[in-house]
């Protein structure tokens, strides 16, 4: 295990020197995401409540009462993302069967 951790020889380490040798925000962004999916686990939050695309909230009508229409907008690369790696490995694909057809003939 010492390997996995980058301690290697007899200097020791271990979990927390390797956590506190990454980059900041890799560091807040690991560890941001072992409390909330933690709490989320031990039910001090609800998986519900972290959804970033409920409309009852972007609206205003979910448990806040308040419009939050940053929900929308931080859940729309998500989705852009894989209809783009989807269209692009569609083309992707269709180059390959007119070349190989091409090549046939």
């Amino acid at each position: 295990m010492d390997n996995l951790f980058g301690a290697g020889g007899a200097g020791g380490g271990g979990p927390e020197e390797w956590f506190r040798s990454l980059p900041p925000i890799t560091r807040i962004w690991l560890g941001s995401t072992v409390i909330v999916t933690g709490m989320a686990n031990l039910d001090f939050v609800k998986w519900a409540d972290l959804a970033l695309a409920r409309w009852e909230d972007v609206l205003g009508n979910g448990v806040s009462g308040k419009l939050e229409a940053w929900r929308s907008v931080y859940s729309i690369p998500e989705c852009y993302v894989y209809l783009v790696t989807a269209c692009i490995l569609f083309v992707k694909n269709c180059v390959r069967l007119v070349l190989f057809l091409l090549i046939q003939c």
